[in-house]
């Protein structure tokens, strides 16, 4: 997979951390306005972050990844538009934001905003969890394990 930064790269930390992950097969067989698309909405995304790490006043926020498909669960039921998960940036490990590109691409910004809060708000609560078992001596990590309603590896990623 090839990551692509933000257009904001090494400009200014709260932007640089909105990536699109790109599958080097999958990316080639989308339309060329879907990917300008998802290009757009990346950058969007991280304007988006950005405003709200500085209304709520702190110096960052989770790094969010943006993928190029879309997941619905094994009975089709429905689009997953995001999850908490891991997200590696630089060969490190952080608690982060996973977002399907599908739904992505076609949210408006208050969609997008209130997508990316309610995830921040798992990834923070990820965090809490973590700390509070590191200080009991334990090593809960439970946590980060993929629910089974968003789980990727029980749903199934579609191409436009």
């Amino acid at each position: 997979m090839r990551l692509v930064r933000s257009r904001w790269q090494s400009h200014d930390p709260v932007r640089d951390q909105v990536f699109l992950r790109q599958h080097p097969l999958r990316w080639k067989k989308l339309s060329i306005d879907i990917r300008i698309g998802l290009r757009k909405k990346r950058d969007e995304i991280a304007d988006i972050r950005a405003a709200i790490a500085e209304r709520a006043k702190v110096p960052f926020m989770p790094p969010v990844e943006i993928f190029d498909v879309a997941w619905v669960p094994p009975d089709l039921s429905r689009c997953i538009s995001g999850k908490a998960g891991v997200v590696v940036v630089d060969g490190r490990t952080h608690f982060g934001v996973q977002l399907a590109g599908a739904p992505v691409l076609f949210a408006e910004v208050d969609a997008l905003r209130g997508l990316l809060l309610h995830e921040f708000a798992h990834c923070f609560w990820n965090l809490q969890v973590s700390l509070a078992s590191t200080e009991r001596g334990e090593r809960d990590w439970t946590c980060m394990l993929p629910r089974r309603s968003c789980s990727t590896r029980q749903s199934t990623e579609r191409r436009w």
